[in-house]
């Protein structure tokens, strides 16, 4: 049972990957041709591409936790800047 689990867990966690470094797939209705031949697709409006399920969500989160990090950096290099260059509290 536990080795179900965890095949699981590492399956949604490369699905997680997956869908953060290739987050659009070719469109499903009018397969690749962007409706040429009956004008334009109502899916993908003539892009060509949609979005894989899942795929806002794990960006939206992705970039929440590094946009924290990049947050905390960037506040910790201005603190040292301030307190080298000498300016008050």
């Amino acid at each position: 049972m536990i080795h179900l689990v965890l095949v699981a867990a590492v399956l949604i966690v490369l699905r997680c990957f997956f869908v953060l470094f290739f987050p659009h797939a070719r469109c499903p209705r009018c397969k690749n041709s962007a409706g040429k031949r009956r004008g334009r697709c109502g899916k993908c409006g003539g892009t060509r591409k949609v979005q894989r399920f899942g795929a806002p969500a794990v960006h939206r989160f992705f970039w929440s936790v590094a946009g924290a990090v990049l947050h905390r950096k960037f506040t910790e290099r201005i603190e040292a800047a301030r307190t080298k260059a000498g300016y008050p509290e």
